[in-house]
């Protein structure tokens, strides 16, 4: 038998749990004779199948009533203050978002598989791009056959080979666990104890310890706190339309074959959107006469439509957005409605890396001279005896444009260049280079068309084609920027330290450069 369940969080009553609207039958009481049970069951949803119309288009012929239905059903099993919510069908659309553990299914498995037993795993970025991916394996694997990094990106489902088949033959992990075991009815309240045992194990930390760098917020008060100030940036975002400091995207894989368009409810929006973009958002928000933050987060929607218009997915704005918040000396990250926080050594790490390098003399340059202007006249007017300008100069490869550099010069310096410190500025600019760098190191195709872009024949004759020798190149990042002293985003951050121990590993050396802009 397959089963589907979630655990809701601690002293949460059914009530908090089920929508109100459900529209299903019950409850009926007492399920099995387990005491504080109930049970839930109905239709989910239902409606014509957008393509009958279509069909009728073609034939003279009448088709008879056609309806999509989906049957769900919701079995609360109460276990200590809590419950577990065992959902048939499509009884998960039915539950209030945010109301159960995130990281249940995943801890359950992890409690379950050994660490070379992984066969499928799921994970998003927490950069600015919100990266949603699915990596599969034709037999099983560890970590490290993933493309996972442990630092940046977040699980958000695996499975695997359970170690105790007694207890789950087949085992997938999310928000949900979802098993293959031998069961009856009978049997329902023993399982549901071992469930909440194995999620209460520390045995993942064998194998799946760095599933903590990164860990889920459960202090009821503090993330009471950072939602609060989340608001608060939120709505200095919408005054001010600033686009770099939240991330609107998907919660979870989407087909988007499925899904026609998208809009955003809850406060009179009339738009409609191809995809989830912040600009959008904010600019629609700002279009109802909202110049601020007005509404509860998890009362705004985005909703997924088909082509017949219907509601296929609705999510909350709050579930949505992805953004980081410095707080207390701590740092964290809000992804799919979840505060998580960062591990406290690698926050620390980052921060002393940051503080090392600034105060490098070979590293960092904040020296330069003042420059009235942003990174268009910069590299327009950019005179200096020995650099070219290369801006908008592609490299194309696999349907890719890839830009090679914005300067280049004759003692070996790649430079990229920047206005701003937003986190979307400057994860492009360090992603920039060092795709630019992975590039010029192992494609020779690459330097050739490197070389053939350089007019300068000086220059041009520095850089050799056939023997590349990255030891001499020094790769360059020159952020323009205002202030009496140069602070980037904690995020920045992050990718600037990923950024920099990839770049030193290929070989090469490294510089970043502050070029002050004047009012």
């Amino acid at each position: 038998m397959k089963l589907t369940t979630r655990l809701g969080k601690s002293g949460l009553k059914i009530k908090d749990l089920l929508k109100t609207n459900h529209g299903l039958q019950g409850p009926f009481k007492n399920w099995d004779k387990i005491e504080g049970s109930e049970l839930y069951y109905g239709q989910s949803y239902g409606g014509e199948p957008s393509w009958k119309v279509f069909l009728e288009s073609g034939t003279t012929e009448p088709i008879p009533e056609l309806r999509n239905q989906g049957v769900a059903a919701l079995l609360f099993i109460p276990i200590g203050n809590r419950y577990l919510i065992y959902m048939f069908g499509y009884g998960h659309s039915d539950l209030i978002e945010g109301k159960t553990e995130w990281d249940f299914g995943v801890k359950v498995v992890i409690n379950t598989i050994k660490g070379d037993a992984i066969r499928s795993l799921d994970s998003k970025s927490l950069g600015r791009k919100a990266k949603t991916k699915r990596v599969q394996l034709g037999s099983q694997g560890s970590i490290a056959e993933f493309d996972l990094d442990i630092m940046n990106d977040l699980v958000s489902q695996i499975s695997g080979v359970s170690v105790d088949t007694d207890f789950a033959k087949g085992i997938v992990g999310s928000e949900s666990l979802m098993m293959t075991v031998d069961m009856d009815g009978s049997s329902i309240r023993k399982k549901s104890q071992q469930i909440l045992k194995r999620y209460s194990l520390t045995t993942y930390k064998t194998n799946f310890e760095w599933i903590d760098f990164i860990s889920p917020v459960k202090d009821r008060a503090l993330i009471e706190k950072l939602d609060k100030e989340l608001a608060d940036k939120l709505s200095d975002a919408i005054t001010n339309q600033d686009y770099d400091a939240f991330v609107i995207s998907y919660p979870e894989i989407i087909n988007d074959f499925a899904i026609d368009h998208v809009a955003y409810g809850g406060f009179g929006s009339f738009g409609e959107f191809d995809y989830p973009d912040i600009s959008e958002f904010i600019d629609d928000y700002r279009k109802a006469g909202y110049l601020k933050l007005e509404h509860e987060l998890d009362r705004l929607q985005m909703n997924l439509y088909d082509d017949t218009d219907t509601i296929k997915r609705p999510y909350s704005i709050y579930r949505s957005l992805s953004s980081e918040l410095e707080y207390s000396g701590d740092y964290y990250v809000f992804s799919n409605g979840i505060w998580f926080k960062l591990d406290k050594s690698y926050y620390e790490s980052v921060n002393k890396f940051f503080d090392k390098l600034i105060i490098s003399t070979t590293e960092f340059d904040g020296t330069g001279q003042t420059f009235h202007g942003t990174e268009p006249p910069y590299l327009k007017h950019f005179a200096s005896k020995g650099y070219e300008v290369l801006d908008q100069i592609f490299y194309k490869k696999a349907g890719e444009k890839i830009e090679m550099a914005d300067i280049v010069g004759d003692n070996l310096e790649i430079v990229h260049v920047k206005a701003g410190t937003g986190s979307a500025k400057l994860s492009h600019l360090f992603n920039q280079g060092l795709v630019s760098a992975r590039l010029m190191l192992n494609d020779v195709g690459f330097r050739q068309e490197f070389k053939k872009a350089i007019h300068d024949t000086k220059i041009r004759s520095v850089y050799n084609v056939k023997k590349f020798y990255p030891e001499e190149v020094t790769i360059v990042f020159r952020i323009l920027k205002s202030g009496k002293k140069f602070k980037v985003p904690f995020f920045s951050k992050i990718t600037l330290y990923d950024t920099y121990q990839k770049i030193t590993a290929m070989g090469y050396k490294f510089r970043l450069d502050w070029v002050k802009i004047g009012l």
